[in-house]
């Protein structure tokens, strides 16, 4: 059973945004109660708090109105708006239009706008008894309905019309038809005006059918902006920015589990640094998106204005590590899928800058119960009897999603998932030559070990035990790989070439005839396989420019010295947002004593950290001093780390007592440095019950949802403070006393918030 959507509270990020930003309420009434970590709990009247400043968000436990709490953490109370955790009874409660800004603000000056925040917006439908649109109370806006078997999504940039060049009215008849005939259950529109809007929602069809994001009178889009139209109740919130291209995004609320989807209008290439610009964007819409833990299913579509995926590596790679497919590319691998073509479309060469083609519009998929099943373009023929007009200057997305099921009978009926992959991984002992070559050649490097990519995209790692027992005969059949890397070759791409070492093998065409009996096995990993009709197996050095790739290769081929190896594992490949690829499971390729497939499996931490933990007693007696809880608690992660080689975590005493200058009085800080391999709330629980455990007296908190969760235990007059930061290999390995030596622009920028709030 799904968590309950109503169980969400807003964070105080939120409600102290919305006390600065909405005219409707008086800033000087409000203060913010927080805990100073030496000395309490404190309070300071909002107007005095410095959003990201001194104060860390995860610190601040309640807010006031008065003497009246209006917001409490731990209360789970939220009384500022229409809260959906307890009946409204804040003066606010009746107003049903959307907050706006005030005028300026010292806060605001200071907020760049791809960190503003979502504050809820009403969702209207047609009332036709009064003949107009009219909004939703909270309550009806989150109705629950069934999860449906399929969704039907529509993303089309419209073209605003502001000087009226465009032959808008023309065009918005036929491009109303357009949206009817694809009968969709979503529709996002981007470059919707005030005008477009009201004559949109005068269409029957819409009226009958739909619920949107906005009233007829266009009060949020100034003088454009993003829509929603939807079949099915949704709640919406909108980024309270001043600029046009602010996001939107809806939720529905199923038994299943919510479905979250968020309609994007990013920096065009006319801005100064644009592909920094969009990965911030993007970088703040999906830490907006990840705080919702009920979220089931995530799309994120619209107008990327990402001309391809050389043009912005970091925001393309981003995503794939958060597990979102690209529709598109998923469905059609072999098919660039322009939706901007100045060289066909008419109205694109009037609004292109540069005239190139480009797949501006794209949908992303990050879900759980849907897979991608069709994806087609709208709009690409001109308007009937207007042979130079088409419907807008980008043509749209019709992508359809199916509901996958999760007792398939076949592992072919699995939808493939960038989370995992699979590889054939040398043994460490051959890795140095390779690791210094990569280092100079990828500066991405850090992010997977030396390895034979088999299958970049693989099913998803809860079916990894079924697996194993299934290709148990294959893997004996084959027997292990004897390898020699001697020869660089190259693929050759627009404008660079990758640099790859060729493992040689006898006869020559068995690991092809592998890959093809696995493929077998997985037929629907292959689209992913490098974009080419024949699997060609290679470890992947580095990236050079075309220019400079002969004579790299050259180099290279004359300073080598060959290596010979043995590969006795197939490996299955977990990845998780920004921490590197790992190893989650290594199946032989040799017949086992048990005549079962060994496996090495990533730890489920939460049950590790409990046995280390009772192995390692923590509590102790009155009579011990905070260095030996410290000793054992570093202790407890050595014993893990001895037990997983392959996801060590790294303890670091920080504070004063790290610092050797502990008072009686001081806690014990530990800071626990790890990759993205499981949840905090999942590693405090099981803290938690590790010391619960030894004492009777113990009194804990923990914060989840902070920049730096933060787990808090009492017991016995010592305080144990840890806090848990998830970094790259680099980072993890190395002392906060020597952060600043590192290079802190390979950080993503929430990293670099938290590694520079740990610094100071």
């Amino acid at each position: 059973m799904s968590k309950k959507t109503h169980t969400k509270l807003r964070t105080s990020r939120e409600v102290i945004y919305q006390i600065i930003w909405d005219e409707r309420l008086h800033t000087h009434e409000y203060s913010i109660e927080y805990e100073e970590r030496f000395s309490g709990m404190r309070e300071i009247p909002v107007v005095d708090f410095e959003p990201d400043g001194e104060i860390p968000w995860h610190r601040i436990w309640r807010i006031k109105q008065g003497g009246t709490i209006v917001w409490d953490r731990k209360a789970r109370i939220d009384r500022i708006g229409q809260s959906q955790h307890n009946t409204p009874t804040h003066s606010t409660k009746s107003v049903t239009k959307p907050p706006k800004r005030r005028g300026s603000t010292k806060t605001k000056q200071h907020t760049p706008a791809h960190q503003a925040p979502f504050l809820p917006q009403p969702t209207y439908q047609f009332d036709p008894i009064h003949k107009q649109w009219q909004p939703l109370s909270s309550t009806e806006s989150r109705t629950s309905i069934p999860a449906p078997s399929s969704l039907r999504i529509v993303s089309f940039n419209v073209l605003m019309d502001p000087e009226a060049c465009y032959h808008t009215p023309t065009r918005q008849l036929h491009l109303f038809n357009t949206l009817k005939e694809a009968q969709a259950d979503i529709i996002a529109l981007q470059e919707v005006t005030p005008t477009f809007l009201q004559t949109l929602l005068t269409q029957e069809w819409v009226r009958g059918q739909y619920y949107c994001s906005d009233e007829p009178e266009g009060t949020q889009l100034t003088p454009y902006g993003q829509i929603i139209l939807s079949r099915y109740p949704v709640a919406f919130e909108r980024q309270e920015s001043n600029s046009p291209k602010r996001i939107l995004c809806g939720e529905w609320h199923t038994k299943e589990g919510a479905i979250e989807i968020a309609v994007v209008h990013l920096t065009s290439n006319r801005a100064k640094q644009p592909a920094k610009k969009r990965y911030l964007q993007l970088d703040h819409l999906l830490e907006e998106l990840e705080r919702h833990s009920d979220v089931k299913t995530r799309i994120i579509l619209g107008d990327f204005n990402i001309m391809s995926e050389q043009s912005d590596p970091d925001s393309i790679e981003r995503f794939m590590l958060e597990g979102y497919e690209d529709v598109w590319h998923t469905l059609h691998p072999k098919d660039s899928g322009e939706t901007f073509d100045p060289t066909r479309n008419a109205l694109a060469k009037q609004t292109s800058t540069t005239g190139q083609k480009a797949r501006y519009d794209r949908i992303y998929v990050n879900s759980e119960a849907y897979h991608p099943h069709t994806c087609t373009r709208l709009g690409m023929a001109p308007i009937p009897h207007k042979e130079k007009l088409y419907l807008s200057d980008h043509y749209g997305l019709l992508c359809q999603i199916e509901a996958s099921t999760e007792t398939s009978t076949s592992f072919s009926e699995i939808p493939p998932t960038l989370k995992t992959a699979v590889a054939l991984i040398p043994p460490e002992s051959v890795w140095e030559p390779i690791q210094a070559l990569r280092a100079q050649y990828d500066r991405r490097f850090t992010r997977w070990m030396p390895h034979i990519t088999v299958f970049f995209q693989f099913v998803p790692e809860e079916h990894f035990d079924d697996i194993a027992l299934a290709l148990q005969q294959l893997l004996e059949e084959t027997g292990p790989f004897e390898i020699m890397f001697k020869e660089f070759r190259s693929f050759q791409h627009a404008k660079q070439h990758t640099i790859w070492l060729h493992p040689e093998i006898h006869p020559p065409d068995r690991l092809k005839d592998f890959h093809a009996a696995l493929l077998k096995i997985f037929p629907q990993c292959k689209e992913r396989i490098a974009g080419r009709e024949e699997w060609h197996p290679h470890l992947s050095i580095g990236q050079v420019s075309a220019s400079k790739a002969p004579a790299v290769l050259r180099a290279l081929q004359q300073s080598w010295q060959p290596i010979h190896c043995t590969i006795d594992t197939l490996s299955l490949i977990r990845r998780e947002k920004d921490a590197p690829a790992s190893v989650h499971t290594q199946l032989p390729l040799q017949p086992t004593p048990s005549g079962h497939s060994s496996k090495h499996q990533v730890v489920k931490l939460p049950q590790t950290l409990q046995e280390v933990l009772q192995q390692h007693t923590l509590y102790t007696t009155e009579d011990t001093s905070k260095q030996t809880l410290l000793a054992q608690t570093h202790a407890c992660v050595a014993s893990w780390n001895e037990q997983h080689t392959s996801t060590p975590l790294q303890a670091y005493s920080i504070g004063s007592t790290g610092l050797q200058v502990a008072l009686p009085q001081s806690d014990v800080d530990v800071l626990l440095c790890c990759s993205k391999l499981t949840k905090p709330k999942e590693v405090f629980q099981a803290i938690g019950s590790a010391l619960r455990g030894h004492t009777q007296e113990l009194v804990e908190r923990s914060v989840v949802d902070a920049q730096i969760p933060v787990y808090k235990a009492y017991f016995e007059g010592t305080t144990l403070d840890i806090q848990l930061a998830h970094l790259p290999q680099q980072w993890r390995e190395t002392a906060p006393e020597s952060w600043r030596t590192l290079d802190i622009t390979a950080l993503t920028p929430s990293q670099r918030l938290m590694v520079q709030s740990l610094m100071d």
